[in-house]
């Protein structure tokens, strides 16, 4: 599991804020908006109109700005429309006006989605405190330390949330996942087998126990749970356990398969610039050398202003030394030759040149490229690897 990515997906995707707000009016906290429009936005957002949503609670607050709830509710209706920025604006200005363990909930939300882990934890905390354990915002804040890489304190949330919920399957799924971070993959599985039976989230189970089992080393045991996973979910597959049994599949040595499923993952989500690395690295692991080139080219050819993909072309040029198709490259990228003098010695080229013209092109880089971000993202790129590649030279020797 990488740092933060199960937990926020996880809640992300489960309509998780408005299930907080919902929570928070059947226990009565929220009384001061008029229940009829209140109901309206709800509806609005059960169905995804977040903008008729944001355009009801604007026209209302116009004429009641010092509800707090309704600024509340516009802040969550900012955070579902990805406008964490405004949606924090709004949390404060509600938290003015009554500082309500729901509004810190939500300013924490929105500083979280900006980045600002340690002042979301703050305001998660002091929600969670002042909530009696809230389990929707202890799955938050335990998104929050995932994030920040402390999983133990993340654990240690889940762990809260589920003796406020002790019947929440998806609590315990999250508890499975963090344990694998911790490298306590046999509890994970132990925490798995209690919901085992639970139809609802029984692909997600085997998802995580894929994990566990790929941490114990138990491969054919990871390949038969996330192949299972595959099999539940085979009428509207999910990324995730694609990207998941390519991996395993690589690990058995099976290239057909691992490029099938990376294949079906890029199909899915073709924005996705991690599952297109993959393959470019898969097919150069496999040998499948001419592959390489032909998607490495294409992947360039249709993303010239990703640097990650261009970068992915260099390296695949590279590894093969196919010099043809290099020089071709470079002479259709238009590159300054301070840039070009970089990909040139990434690729190996630079002892066949004379080294004070690459040292002189070099010399010129950072001011050729300035103002082109495709151009200074790219040669980052290339100095970070090539440090990279030299210092594990000196590993080797």
């Amino acid at each position: 599991m990488r740092n933060g990515e199960f937990s926020v997906t996880y809640i992300k995707n489960n309509g998780f804020l408005l299930l907080a707000y919902k929570m928070v009016i059947f226990f009565h906290e929220l009384t001061g908006m008029d229940e009829q429009i209140q109901r309206e936005i709800l509806n609005y957002i059960e169905h995804d109109n977040f903008i008729e949503a944001l355009e009801k609670v604007s026209k209302y607050i116009s004429s009641q700005k010092n509800d707090a709830d309704a600024i509340a509710l516009k802040a969550m209706i900012l955070l579902e429309m990805d406008q964490p920025e405004e949606a924090l604006k709004e949390a404060n200005k509600a938290i003015k006006l009554n500082n309500f363990h729901f509004y810190n909930f939500l300013a924490g939300s929105a500083l979280l989605e900006l980045g600002l882990i340690d002042d979301a934890i703050r305001l998660l905390k002091k929600s969670s405190d002042e909530s009696d354990d809230d389990p929707g915002y202890l799955m938050k804040l335990a998104s929050a330390f995932e994030m920040n890489g402390d999983i133990q304190s993340a654990l240690k949330a889940i762990i809260r949330a589920i003796k406020s919920d002790p019947d929440n399957a998806e609590l315990v799924i999250i508890k499975a996942s963090l344990l694998n971070a911790l490298h306590r993959e046999r509890e994970a599985i132990l925490e798995l087998n209690k919901i085992r039976e639970n139809e609802e989230l029984k692909a997600e189970v085997y998802f995580v126990e894929s994990e566990s089992q790929m941490n114990l080393k138990h491969i054919p045991a990871a390949e038969k749970s996330i192949l299972k996973a595959l099999e539940l979910t085979k009428d509207s597959p999910d990324e995730r356990y694609l990207e998941r049994a390519s991996e395993i599949e690589t690990i058995l040595n099976k290239p057909d398969e691992a490029l099938k499923f990376i294949d079906e993952a890029i199909s899915i989500n073709n924005s996705n610039e991690r599952y297109k690395l993959i393959k470019g690295s898969l097919l150069l692991d496999f040998k499948m050398h001419d592959e390489a080139k032909t998607f490495g080219f294409e992947q360039y050819k249709d993303n010239k202003n990703n640097p990650l993909l261009t970068f992915m072309f260099i390296d695949i040029l590279s590894i093969t030394q196919d010099l043809t198709l290099f020089t071709t490259f470079l002479n259709e990228a238009g590159f300054p030759e301070s840039l070009n003098a970089l990909i040139k010695t990434y690729y190996g080229l630079d002892d066949q040149e004379d080294e004070s013209n690459i040292e002189n092109s070099l010399s010129n880089l950072s001011t050729d490229v300035k103002g082109n971000q495709f151009q200074e993202d790219l040669s980052v790129i290339l100095y970070n690897n090539l440090f990279e590649d030299d210092e594990e030279d000196i590993d080797d020797e």
